[in-house]
């Protein structure tokens, strides 16, 4: 009980208020916009296929080491794109964020498929992905990070079923897992409140606890960094399913203003509000970087050659360890008195 009473003992901290303050509106209606004119991301059309390529590119031009969860679905091969940054002291124990990046329309599952630009359902919550690594692309953690792009929400939480059964079976560690579905909210409402979604079923009741307290947490970054109120609701019909169901911790965010347009070809950005999605993603980045411990970060410019021998530890961005004959000119991190220095080789 202790843990979780640290997990929410969080005060103002303007280290972490002055990272938050970088998430940008026009850098998260060009995500949404992007995924927008694909015209569609129904999970049977080529245009499925080539959104996958372009978000598993941001990542990787963003620094990330990325995979992709292979599975067929619907006669065609699908993809779960995971984007991992390793922590400094923590890689088993890892935080997920999650969205799904397919779409669907009112001729969902019947060629040619008709428009479904999917913007607030859900390239709002793939912007969440995209925005948040980003920003911390140059930010080290004590835990492990894992930014997820699932395949296939839309038929039945396909892609999540095939990587909560990997991650179950091979008895992997999940901290907590939050999902990001339709935040954009409704152009035509104010959209002032953001919806927590926490764990409230009891098949099983042993991750509710941790759901709650990691839900209070997350309350409290909104309150100290966002101008969001928040509710509380029980998560549902969305690609946490399937890990809440095999025991893992798993929490939510959710417009509160349900956007009337969401399955047609009517939900585009226009429907819906990027301001209120950007303080969506301030209160969730508030919340990793509490949860997930970063470093400050100091910022040193070191010019070496090849034969500099540091004595301490060497990162790249990712946060994996490098060796200090294997370094090439780039940007890298070193730990020192609990802060992290950035280090830029210039050959």
């Amino acid at each position: 009980m202790i843990c979780f009473l640290l997990i929410v003992a969080q005060t103002y901290n303007p280290d972490i208020a002055q990272i938050v303050n970088r998430v940008n509106v026009d850098s998260v209606a060009k995500f949404i916009l992007k995924l927008q004119n694909f015209w569609t991301r129904e999970y049977e059309s080529d245009s499925m296929y080539k959104a996958r390529l372009w978000i598993k590119d941001k990542f990787i031009n963003l620094g990330y080491n990325v995979t992709e969860q292979i599975f067929s679905y619907g006669g065609r091969e699908q993809a779960n794109i995971i984007a991992t940054k390793y922590g400094l002291s923590d890689t088993e124990n890892v935080f997920i964020i999650d969205a799904h990046y397919d779409s669907r329309g009112e001729n969902w599952g019947v060629p040619p498929y008709g428009p479904a630009p999917g913007a607030d359902d859900n390239a709002s919550g793939v912007s969440l992905l995209l925005e948040i690594a980003r920003i911390i692309k140059d930010i080290q953690f004590d835990y492990t990070i894992k930014f997820v792009a699932f395949a296939c929400e839309e038929p039945g939480l396909i892609g999540s079923e095939y990587l909560a059964e990997h991650y179950s079976s091979n008895n992997k560690k999940i901290k907590c897992l939050l999902n990001a579905d339709m935040i954009g909210g409704d152009a035509d409402y104010i959209n002032d409140t953001i919806i927590i979604e926490r764990d409230e079923d009891n098949t099983p009741d042993t991750n509710n606890l941790k759901s709650w307290a990691f839900a209070d947490t997350l309350k409290n970054s909104y309150t100290l960094y966002t101008n969001l109120n928040t509710v509380f609701g029980p998560v549902f019909g969305s690609d946490y399913i399937p890990f809440e169901d095999s025991g893992y911790t798993v929490i939510g965010v959710f417009e509160y203003n349900w956007n009337s347009t969401y399955h047609s070809a009517y939900d585009v950005v226009d429907s819906m509000d990027v301001n209120y999605t950007a303080e969506v993603i301030k209160g969730v980045l508030a919340f990793i970087l509490y949860v997930a411990r970063f470093y400050p970060v100091e910022v040193t410019e070191i010019e070496f050659g090849n034969r500099f021998n540091f004595k301490k530890v060497i990162y790249d961005i990712s946060g994996r360890k490098i060796l200090n004959n294997k370094i090439k000119s780039g940007i890298y991190f070193m730990v020192t008195e609990n802060k992290i220095k950035k280090i830029l080789k210039i050959k």
